[in-house]
C-alpha cells in the first residue's frame, strides 16, 4: 500500500527516529527507552509502548510504567512467547502483529493472557524486532492498544509507519549494546587487576570501583583522604576536556592523563587518571583512575616519639629499621657501637610491645603522619 503522511505525522516520525538513533543523549538505557516509547505513543494515538532490551544490568523492560513493571515481574515469559520472539531473529528489522506471532485462540486460554494481558490492557501488540549484539534474544518495541478490536483498524498503515523506524531502532540498539559490552569488559578487566581501579563521573561521582580498591580503602585508616584525592583528580581530568569538541565529534579526544602521589599513614599511592568517553550514557565522559601502592610510608621521628614514647635516638633507629637496615648498618649509619644499636632495638621492641623485629616493623609502619584533607594533590599532566 502507498503510505501517505500528514506534515504533523512526518514531524512526529522524524522525532521518534531521532530519539531511537540517539541513546547516548539520555541518562541510561531505561531513560532512553522511556523517551522512545513516549514518542511512539504520540506517533500512534491510542497506543502504549514498552521496549525489551538486554543491556548490561539494566531492567529488561522499560517504557510505559505499568507495562514495564508487570512484564519485568513476569520474566521469564511462557515458552510459547519466548519461542515466538526467538523466531524473529533476523539480519534486518521485522514488524509483526500478534496474529503472526501467536495462535490467538490458544493464547486467550493461557494464564499469562488472563493474568497479565487482560488486566493491564496489553492488547494485540504490534512489534518491531531488531538484532541485539551480544544477546541471543532480539530487542523489540511492543506497541499495545486500548482495545483489542481497535488494534486491527488501519493495521497495515500502522505497520508501514512502524517499519520506517526499523533502521533507527537498529542503530540505537547496536550502539548502546556494543558500548555496554565494552563497559562490561572494562569492569571485568578491572576486577582481575591487582591495583585499585575507580571510574568516576567528571563531577567526582563514583560509578564503579574494583575489589582491589575496595580492599585498599577498607584497610587504610586514611581512606577518606585517599577517596577525596581520587575525586579531585577526576574533576581535574574533566576540566582539561574540550567538551564542545566532545559534543561535536564522535572521535575520542586526545587523552589528558594526570597523576599525583598521596601519602597516608599506611602507604604512598600513585593515582593516575585518564578520560574515557562514551561508555556511560548521559555523562559524555568519565575518569578512569588507577591507584597503585608505590611504597609503605616511613613515619616521622616525632610521630614515633609521641606514639611509642621513644627517645630521639630510638626514633632514629626505628626509622632505619623500617627502611630495612640491620643492626650493623644502623650502627654504621648513626656512628654508634653495634651493641649500642642492639640495645636501642631491644628498647624499641619493648616499647611497641613486639616480640620480634618483624612484628615491630608492622607496629611501627602504621604511624606515618596523616596529610591534612585540605591539601590539594600535585597533578602532573603527561
Amino acid at each position: 500500500m502507498t503510505l501517505r503522511l500528514s506534515t504533523g505525522e512526518v514531524e512526529k516520525l522524524r522525532a521518534t527516529a531521532r530519539i531511537l538513533a540517539s541513546p547516548f543523549e539520555h541518562k541510561g538505557s531505561a531513560e532512553w527507552r522511556r523517551a522512545v516509547c513516549e514518542s511512539v505513543q504520540l506517533l500512534l494515538p491510542g497506543s502504549r509502548a514498552s521496549m525489551f532490551l538486554v543491556c548490561g544490568g539494566d531492567a529488561l523492560w522499560a517504557g510505559d510504567a505499568d507495562a514495564a513493571t508487570v512484564l519485568n515481574a513476569s520474566w521469564p515469559p511462557p515458552d510459547w512467547s519466548y519461542d515466538a520472539v526467538q523466531s524473529r531473529i533476523s539480519p534486518t528489522p521485522q514488524v509483526a502483529d500478534w496474529t503472526e506471532l501467536y495462535d490467538p485462540a490458544a493464547v486467550r486460554r493461557t494464564e499469562f493472557y488472563n493474568e497479565i494481558v487482560r488486566p493491564y490492557r496489553l492488547w494485540a501488540p504490534l512489534t518491531l524486532f531488531v538484532r541485539s549484539p551480544r544477546s541471543d534474544v532480539p530487542a523489540f518495541l511492543g506497541i499495545y492498544f486500548d482495545q483489542e478490536a481497535s488494534a486491527f483498524r488501519s493495521l497495515e498503515r500502522r505497520r508501514s509507519v512502524v517499519s520506517l523506524l526499523g533502521p533507527s531502532f537498529e542503530a540505537g540498539v547496536s550502539s548502546l549494546t556494543q558500548v555496554a559490552g565494552a563497559r562490561g569488559d572494562l569492569i571485568t578487566l578491572s576486577e582481575r587487576l591487582q591495583i585499585g581501579v575507580a571510574v568516576c563521573g567528571l563531577d567526582g561521582r563514583l560509578i564503579h570501583r574494583n575489589g582491589a580498591l575496595a580492599a585498599i580503602l577498607s584497610m587504610d585508616q586514611d581512606r577518606t583522604l585517599l577517596s577525596a584525592q581520587i575525586v579531585r583528580l577526576a574533576i581535574a581530568v574533566g576540566a582539561l576536556i574540550d567538551h564542545r569538541a566532545l559534543e561535536s565529534t564522535a572521535e575520542f579526544p586526545e587523552p589528558h592523563p594526570l597523576s599525583t602521589d598521596v601519602h597516608t599513614r599506611m602507604a604512598v599511592y600513585r593515582i593516575t587518571a585518564i578520560p574515557v568517553v562514551g561508555l556511560w550514557s548521559g555523562i559524555g565522559a568519565a575518569a578512569l583512575a588507577l591507584v597503585d601502592t608505590t611504597s609503605p610510608a616511613t613515619p616521622r621521628a616525632e610521630d614515633l616519639m609521641a606514639l611509642f614514647s621513644l627517645t630521639p635516638r630510638e626514633a632514629e633507629v626505628a626509622r632505619l629499621l623500617l627502611d630495612g637496615h640491620g643492626t650493623r648498618e644502623i650502627a654504621i649509619h648513626l656512628r654508634i657501637a653495634v651493641n649500642t644499636a642492639r640495645r636501642h632495638l631491644e628498647h624499641i621492641l619493648d616499647k611497641v610491645g613486639a616480640h620480634s623485629r618483624a612484628e615491630a616493623v608492622v607496629r611501627l609502619s602504621g604511624s606515618a603522619p596523616k596529610i591534612a584533607d585540605d591539601v590539594a594533590p600535585t597533578c602532573t599532566a603527561r
